[in-house]
């Protein structure tokens, strides 16, 4: 079942999960600095 090594809560989809969340947190950290 798990093609992927898991790194999530949610099986092989946890690594997407990761990716996103890096993602999106990056992003707002930036905005935020922009803002100041």
């Amino acid at each position: 079942m798990t093609r992927h090594a898991p790194r999530g809560k949610h099986g092989c989809l946890g690594w997407a999960d990761d990716e996103l969340e890096l993602k999106l947190r990056s992003r707002l950290l930036r905005e935020e600095e922009r803002e100041k």
